[in-house]
Order: C-alpha cells, then sequence, then structure tokens
C-alpha cells in the first residue's frame, strides 16, 4: 500500500519510490541487497524520519550519544526513553528477529512486551505489517514535559524483494493477520487508549494536590480546635480564680482598689498627654532643623558645583594657554627661520647686485674701448685705401696719357689689385663694424636686463622692509595675545582661590574663625543648632522607643481587659453575684495600670 508521508527527497543512496511486487506487497526500493527491514513513521510516535536498515549485520536500537548518530541506514534516535542498548534486530535462517536488551523502558511487539522489568528478553520473530514500540512515553512533573516513545510499522523484506509476512493460521500471531488499514486502525486505538491513560495521570497528579491541601486544611482545623479547647480550659482556670478571689476579698478593699485605679488612670492620661505635647514640640523643632540642615547643604552643594565648574574652565583656558604658547613658539620659531632664510637670502641678493654692478661697469668700459679701438682703425684704414685708390687712377691716368708700355701695364694689373685688395678690406671692414654694432646692441639689451633685475632687487628689498615691520607688528600682537590669557587664567585663579576660601570657611570649623564676626556668630548658631539638632534627634528617638513601649503595654493590657471583659460577662450570666465579680475583674484590671504609672516617672 502505497503511502503519502514518504519522503521523497534524498541522495540516490538513500532515495526511495514505490515499487510494487507481483505478490501484491508494496517495499520501499534501496541499493541495498541483502534483507532490509523498513521501519515506518507512526502518528502517535516520537518524531523521526522513515528507516531503511539492512540486516546483513545485526542492527542495534538505541539513543542517540556522542558517537553514535541517527541516520536514514540505522536504528539510532534521538530519543530521551530510549536507553543506549536498548533493543537488537537481526536476519537468521530467512527469518526476522528482535530481542530486547535490558532496556529501562521495554520494547514491545503489537502492543506485547518482551521482557519484565529490566532483564533481557527471549528472542521473538517478527513480521511485516508488526508494530514495533521502544520505550514507553514518560512524565516529566518538574517541567510538565511529555517525553514521547518511538512506534514504527515494519515492513520485512528478503534479499530477492519478498516481504516476509506471518502464516496463516499461527494463533500467537493473530494481529498479523489484520490488514495494514485495521492495523493502523487498532494502533489509533491503542494510542487513544495511551492518551486517556496520560490524562487520567494527571486527573491522579491533580486529585493528590486536592487531598494534600485537604490534609494541610485538616490539620489546620485540628490545630484550631485545640487551641479552642486550650483557651476554654484557660478560661475555665480564669473563673475559677475569681471565684477564689471573691471569697477571700471584701467591699471596702474592691471600692479602695477602683479609687486607686481611676486616680492612676487619670495620672497616666495627664503624663501621657504631657509626653505626648513635648514630643510634638520637638518633632516641630526637629522639622526646623532638618529644614535649616538641608538649605545649608544645598548652598554647599551649589558652591562645590560652582567650584567644580570654575575649575573647570581653568582648566580649559590653561589647556587654551598651553595650545596658544605652543602655536606663539612655533609661530617664533617659524618666523625666526624665515627670518634667517630672508636675511641669506638678501645678502646674497645684494652680492649678486654687487657684482652684476660690477660687470656691467667693466662691461660698459670694455665697450668704450672696443669702441675706440674699432672706429679709429676703420676710419684711418677707410682714407688710406680711399687714398690709395685716388693715387692709382691718377697713375693709370698718366700712364694712358703717356704711352702704355708693357711695364706701365703690368704695373696698372697690380694697382688694379691692390684697389681689389683694399675694396674687399673695405667690406670686410664695414662688415666687422656691423658686427659691432650688434655686439654693442646686445651688450646694451644685456645692461637694460641688469637694470632691470637691480630694479627688481629693489622692489624686494622694499618688500623684505615691509615684512619686518610687518613682523615687529605681529611679535607685538603676540605678546599682548600671550599676556590676555595668562591675566585672565591669573584672574581665574584668584577667583578660584576665593571662591575655595569661602567653601573652607563654610565647611571647615578651623577656617571659620578667620571671618568676620556676623559670619562667625551665624557659623556658631549654626554649630549650636546642629548640635541641638542632634540632642533632638535622640531624644526624638527617645521618645519613639518609649511610645512603642507604651504600645505594647497598652496592647497587653487591651488584650487582658477583654479578656476579663468577656470571663465577666460570662460569670455575670452564670453567678448569683454580678456586682461582686465585677469589683474583683477592676481590681485585676488596676494591676498593670499602677506597674504604668510606677515606671512613667
Amino acid at each position: 500500500m502505497a503511502r503519502d508521508s514518504l519522503d521523497m527527497s534524498g541522495s540516490d543512496s538513500d532515495s526511495s519510490i514505490l515499487d510494487s511486487i507481483p505478490d501484491g506487497s508494496v517495499r520501499l526500493a534501496s541499493n541495498f541487497q541483502g534483507p532490509t527491514i523498513h521501519l515506518l513513521w507512526r502518528a502517535t510516535s516520537h518524531k523521526f524520519e522513515d528507516r531503511i536498515i539492512p540486516l546483513s549485520k545485526p542492527a542495534k536500537v538505541g539513543r542517540s550519544v556522542a558517537k553514535l548518530k541517527p541516520c536514514p541506514h540505522n536504528a539510532i534516535f534521538d530519543c530521551k526513553v530510549l536507553s543506549r542498548n536498548h533493543a537488537m534486530i537481526w536476519f537468521e535462517n530467512d527469518k526476522f528477529y528482535i530481542q530486547d536488551t535490558q532496556s529501562s523502558n521495554g520494547t514491545f511487539v503489537n502492543n506485547e512486551r518482551l521482557s519484565k522489568g529490566s532483564e533481557e528478553s527471549l528472542r521473538r520473530e517478527i513480521y511485516s505489517g508488526d508494530v514495533l514500540q521502544f520505550g514507553v512515553d514518560v512524565i516529566e512533573n518538574s517541567k510538565k514535559v511529555t517525553h514521547g516513545c518511538i512506534i514504527a510499522l515494519a515492513k520485512l523484506f528478503l534479499a530477492d524483494g519478498t516481504e516476509v509476512k506471518a502464516e496463516n493460521g499461527s494463533s500467537d500471531r493473530a494481529l498479523s493477520k489484520l490488514s495494514v488499514s485495521q492495523s493502523c486502525a487498532l494502533v489509533q486505538a491503542l494510542s487513544n487508549a495511551e492518551q486517556r491513560e496520560s490524562m487520567v495521570k494527571d486527573k491522579i497528579v491533580a486529585l493528590q494536590d486536592v487531598f494534600e491541601k485537604i490534609g494541610k486544611a485538616t490539620e489546620n482545623s485540628w490545630q484550631s480546635i485545640i487551641d479552642e479547647e486550650r483557651l476554654l480550659n484557660k478560661i475555665q482556670a480564669l473563673e475559677a480564680q475569681l471565684a477564689a478571689t471573691a471569697e477571700n476579698n471584701n467591699s471596702a478593699e474592691i471600692k479602695r482598689l477602683i479609687n486607686e485605679k481611676e486616680v492612676y488612670e487619670k495620672l497616666a492620661k495627664e503624663s501621657l498627654s504631657k509626653v505626648l505635647q513635648e514630643k510634638l514640640t520637638a518633632l516641630r523643632k526637629v522639622d526646623e532643623l532638618q529644614f535649616l540642615l538641608k538649605t545649608t547643604q544645598d548652598n554647599v552643594y551649589k558652591a562645590q558645583e560652582t567650584n567644580q565648574l570654575l575649575s573647570t574652565q581653568v582648566k580649559d583656558l590653561a589647556e587654551k594657554v598651553d595650545s596658544m604658547t605652543e602655536e606663539a613658539s612655533s609661530l617664533t620659531e617659524t618666523h625666526s627661520q624665515e627670518k634667517a632664510a630672508l636675511s641669506l637670502e638678501i645678502s646674497d641678493l645684494q652680492k649678486e647686485l654687487q657684482t652684476l654692478q660690477h660687470n656691467v661697469s667693466t662691461l660698459e668700459e670694455e665697450l668704450e674701448k672696443a669702441r675706440r679701438k674699432h672706429e679709429s682703425p676703420i676710419s684711418e684704414k677707410g682714407l688710406i685705401i680711399e687714398n690709395a685708390v685716388s693715387e692709382a687712377e691718377d697713375k693709370i691716368s698718366l700712364d694712358s696719357s703717356q704711352g702704355e708700355t708693357k711695364s706701365n701695364k703690368e704695373e696698372v694689373i697690380r694697382l688694379e689689385e691692390i684697389v681689389n685688395q683694399l675694396k674687399d678690406n673695405q667690406t670686410k671692414l664695414e662688415s666687422e663694424k656691423e658686427e659691432l654694432l650688434d655686439n654693442m646692441s646686445d651688450y646694451k639689451r644685456t645692461l637694460d636686463r641688469v637694470q632691470s633685475d637691480l630694479d627688481g632687487k629693489k622692489e624686494l628689498s622694499i618688500q623684505l622692509q615691509m615684512f619686518q615691520r610687518e613682523n615687529a607688528r605681529l611679535e607685538v600682537e603676540l605678546t599682548k595675545a600671550k599676556a590676555a590669557p595668562s591675566q585672565q587664567l591669573e584672574d581665574l585663579k584668584r577667583e578660584n582661590f576665593l571662591l575655595r576660601e569661602k567653601l573652607a570657611d563654610a565647611t571647615s570649623p578651623s577656617l571659620r574663625q578667620r571671618r568676620s564676626s556676623p559670619d562667625a556668630e551665624k557659623l556658631k548658631q549654626i554649630r549650636s543648632l546642629q548640635i541641638e539638632l542632634s540632642d533632638v534627634k535622640e531624644r526624638f528617638q527617645k521618645c519613639q522607643d518609649e511610645k512603642l513601649e507604651m504600645r505594647r503595654e497598652f496592647d497587653d493590657l487591651a488584650k487582658e481587659y477583654n479578656g476579663f471583659a468577656r470571663q465577666l460577662s460570662t460569670a455575670c450570666r452564670n453567678s448569683m453575684i454580678p456586682l461582686f465579680l465585677i469589683i474583683v475583674a477592676a481590681i485585676l484590671v488596676s494591676r498593670p495600670f499602677s506597674e504604668v504609672f510606677g515606671r512613667s516617672p
């Protein structure tokens, strides 16, 4: 039969599907080749996953421990009612057996326990369709928690996949003849019966609690009856004592005692009223002194807070002064470094300026010398060339006029060559003159650039002087800034010192003498008030103690008076001489008042 609750998830090794078998049975398919037992979870069982357990070797049923954890192919369950070695299941000679191995809560096959107590059972053959139960449900009373047992429907399969069912006609396997649905119904009925049994157990526990409460109430009632009997016996004894007292005393003695009692009561009331009045006065004075003390404490607390606040401000200002001092020192150091660097730079610039001025003067002198040197030779050479050219031309003209000869022609040619050479020299001199003029223009430009550099250096010197003046001004401001926080710090220190003196004057008796006469008188008054306050507190405590003692005595008197009043009323109803008994009761009641009056002074 297919089950709707089969787990279809898992790996290939432990996945299970429904396989139909030719004989009509159904099994969970697995990869195990040998005999297997399938344990299917029942609704009334402790929760567990369906198991497919190979029985090629015996399988142990037990509780989960550290080294042995539950898995889909073993019979280990995470259940508290199981023992570690609860039972064994094995396959032998084509049969499946189960045996209880001295478990604490037992092993059941079809609701039949295999062994009694913690004994090891005999082996028992099981069949497919049997209901196996390991352990029983356990109720934990401390936590009101029920721990369930393991209940499983067993499916047994041989190595070839054949399901092992019970044989027909077997009287001790009557349950195996039932169908699976009938078995499920039977298991459900058993679970319902177990639930009813658990409900009955809960009711029994509740009834036990009720019986315990009834027992306690009965004990209390018996105790009250015993106390009542004791009180009755005491009343009888007091009645006997009253009767004996009535026989031994006369009426004159009783009247005298009654008068004394009235006098004692009057005096006691007066003393009580006087004491109460004194207590009220003392309480009022205590309240006034407490208010004065609270006011003084508030003033001291405020002064302490002010002192603390001022101390915090002084610390903050001191930190600020330190930071400003550090900053000023760093600025001074930076300024001195910059000043030294600038002075070095100025000295270098001045040296460079002197060098440039010297170079300029040298260049001017050289330029003037070159100009003089080149102008005079050029002019002289030009004149010489011109004279030579003119002489040559004159000579040529004379020779041509007188007649040319061969020697003259050679001379003319020579003179023409000289003239040409002189012309070439003149062109060279002109080119040299142009080069000299270019060099002079370059020298002039260099001189202008040097002059501009000198002007820039002058501007730098002017800026340096301005920077020095600004630096002097900043140094003055820095000294002023240093002086201002130090002055504020000194003022705050003086104020803090004055406040500390005031606080010390307000709290220390040794410093109170340094104050002025009105302050000293006030301090003396406060001191005297504090002393009076302590005395009043002591008296108030004594009065409270006396008040408590008097209350206890009055309570005792009231109890005695009530008891005697009840006794007198009973005696008056049962006696022929009520007046005599009342007088005797008054005598007995008057004794505590006389004791109180005796202690009151």
